[in-house]
């Protein structure tokens, strides 16, 4: 079976540079779509994580399609950005506990990690 999903997907801290200037980026997850082959291992992925409200949302039925979807990547484990032996594999086990505990530890998800939560008015 070949297709695609969204899957969480990590992303180690790094370095990059633009012109003189070196940047540290943070560690980070994001949604990826992620695609499959014949053997059900995932063998591509966006370069980028998936922007909400992105192109095929025309309406607000597909909208809810989009964002259910995405809930389902949550439930699934977390894959590597980096590719290995020609796949995406999944984080360590251990890692995985370690993001899973960060937001199991937050009153409010988002609360301290994610900035565009600041000033959130919803329940």
């Amino acid at each position: 079976m070949s297709g695609w999903n969204y899957r969480v997907v990590y992303h180690p801290s790094s370095k990059y540079k633009v012109g003189d200037t070196e940047f540290n980026r943070d560690e980070y997850v994001a949604i990826h779509e992620v695609y499959y082959g014949k053997d059900d291992k995932p063998y591509a992925m966006t370069i980028d994580g998936i922007v909400i409200g992105d192109e095929g949302c025309e309406t607000l039925k597909s909208l809810k399609w989009i964002l259910e979807h995405q809930l389902e990547a949550l439930s699934k484990p977390i894959l590597e950005y980096e590719m290995k032996d020609g796949i995406y594999k999944d984080i360590s086990l251990e890692k995985q506990n370690e993001l899973s505990k960060i937001v199991k530890d937050k009153e409010k998800i988002g609360s301290e990690d994610c900035n565009s939560s600041e000033g959130y008015t919803g329940s």
